[in-house]
């Protein structure tokens, strides 16, 4: 995979608005604003990307809003590694 990493939302969210990517990885957990936030962002930009929610946290509330608000997956940490991959290669037959 061609992977572009980013510490904050915020400029994950400035690149996304320029082009696309095939799968995002979002974690909940993010300075500035939340991944949950950035997911409703990135949905009103138009970016129709799957993506895919990380999280430490164990909330169904959580887990359950942030499928509505478009996520297409979420895996809660700690995970191994093979299941992150399989994860992601159906969220890429998805996409192709």
């Amino acid at each position: 995979f061609d992977v572009v990493a980013f510490g904050a939302a915020e400029p994950a969210i400035e690149y996304l608005s320029k082009g696309a990517c095939d799968v995002i990885l979002l974690d909940i957990m993010l300075p500035g604003i939340s991944g949950a936030e950035a997911l409703k962002e990135l949905r009103a930009m138009g970016v129709t990307a799957p993506v895919l929610m990380l999280t430490a946290r164990h909330d169904l509330d959580l887990k359950v809003g942030t499928l509505e608000s478009g996520a297409d997956d979420y895996l809660t940490k700690p995970f191994d590694m093979n299941e992150l991959l399989a994860r992601i290669r159906v969220l890429l037959r998805r996409v192709d």
